[in-house]
């Protein structure tokens, strides 16, 4: 029937021309590959499922949970207060719960005062007694240096990385005031983002008269281009 179907007077002729006798294809890859996803599938379900379990007899049996979520990009101190904070696990008791409420509620109203300014995420380099002082008046201590620091830097020759203006601002939180920008470029569209339009220089504690005047001023005496 095959044979009358195509015209042909003999079958040899469809399995030479027409039945490929190569298989290109590697099943047993795709075999394993349609496993793999059938695999992950059930764990994404299973997972989905007792997860959220174990997570609530580990808070009522007061165990910690261990699973912290690692952040995929470093961010300023103010930002990490607000999500650790935010992303807290429930208390146990009411008392514990109500403290972790008003921490909440706590970090959402400092990060308030943070100025946003599309900062690239770098950390920045501290010494070792920043990172866990001893005492408040040591805290202190370290944040005049830094502050001082800054101050000294853009007023150098060279290009700096620390924005001026918001050095100037003293309302802001000295982790913003001398945010180190990764390059001087991208301090350079900090600048013309957020401060074009200011014309007043704290440093200096200078006005300037336009725009023009504001950037001479940026470029020959903080040495930042705009």
């Amino acid at each position: 029937m095959q044979n009358l179907i195509i015209t042909h007077s003999d079958i040899r002729t469809f399995v030479k021309h027409y039945l490929s006798q190569r298989i290109t294809v590697d099943t047993q890859a795709v075999e394993r590959q349609f496993q793999r996803r059938a695999l992950r599938e059930e764990i994404k379900k299973r997972w989905e499922y007792e997860q959220p379990l174990r997570d609530v007899e580990q808070q009522i049996a007061g165990i910690e949970i261990k699973d912290v979520v690692q952040p995929q990009f470093a961010m300023l101190p103010a930002q990490k207060k607000l999500a650790d904070a935010i992303m807290a696990p429930p208390g146990v008791t009411l008392e514990a719960e109500i403290r972790r409420r008003n921490r909440a509620i706590q970090a959402v109203t400092e990060y308030c005062g943070v100025e946003e300014g599309g900062m690239h995420a770098v950390r920045l380099q501290r010494s070792s007694g920043c990172i866990t002082p001893p005492g408040k008046s040591k805290y202190v201590d370290l944040s005049a240096q830094a502050l001082e620091a800054a101050k000294v830097s853009v007023y150098k020759e060279t290009r700096p990385r620390i924005c001026f203006v918001c050095l100037g601002k003293e309302n802001l939180p000295t982790d913003v005031r001398i945010h180190l920008f990764y390059t001087s470029g991208d301090l350079s569209k900090h600048f013309k983002n957020k401060h074009l339009g200011i014309m007043r220089c704290d440093l200096c504690q200078v006005n300037l008269d336009d725009k023009m005047h504001w950037q001479r001023h940026a470029h020959e005496v903080h040495g930042t281009v705009s």
